[in-house]
């Protein structure tokens, strides 16, 4: 037997559902809730438990969609703050990661440069810790390097001139074979 509380509750009240699966459902379980075409077809989120003193089984229920709304716009909220989150984190990763990566491409490209030999190289000392660090330490190095460059070309001049302006006799012997 239907008791029902409906815009059309006339039609239902006595009428036998046990047919439709819902229904049989909540009758066989007694206690739960359940999703599926009710008894016209519409479909239908139901609660149901039975009441073993009077021998009775309540089944309260209506439209999935009606009853789901609310919780289907939090979720979309939901995911649309968890996006929005992710975006913003990234933003402010690659905002604060850009300096980075600049002073990181800078100083690779005074690396390659100070590769060919252009000894007077210098990168500006900024940024952050590590990094300003790191171009200290750079240019210190080219700067020492362009120290002994220096001295080995003032080395090897002098050492021509030595041979150039002497006219005298010179021989090289090397220390261990004794060979000139």
């Amino acid at each position: 037997t239907v008791l029902t509380r409906a815009p059309d509750f006339d039609k239902w009240v006595g009428t036998n559902v046990k047919d439709n699966e819902l229904i049989a459902y909540a009758l066989r379980t007694g206690l739960g809730v359940a999703r599926g075409p009710n008894a016209v077809g519409v479909d239908s989120l139901i609660g149901f438990a039975a009441l073993p003193e009077l021998d009775w089984r309540v089944i309260v229920g209506g439209d999935a969609a009606t009853i789901l709304a609310p919780a289907q716009r939090q979720v979309w909220f939901s995911m649309a703050v968890g996006a929005a989150s992710v975006f913003a984190t990234l933003f402010i990763a690659f905002t604060l990661a850009a300096p980075l990566i600049r002073a990181i491409r800078e100083l690779a490209s005074m690396t390659r440069t100070l590769a060919t030999g252009q000894f007077d190289v210098r990168i500006p000392e900024h940024g952050p810790g590590e990094i300003a660090n790191l171009a200290r330490d750079f240019n210190f190095m080219a700067q020492s390097l362009h120290v002994a460059q220096s001295a080995l070309r003032d080395s090897e001049k002098r050492f021509r001139q030595m041979f150039e302006n002497n006219s005298a006799v010179m021989l090289l012997i090397h220390p261990a074979s004794g060979q000139i």
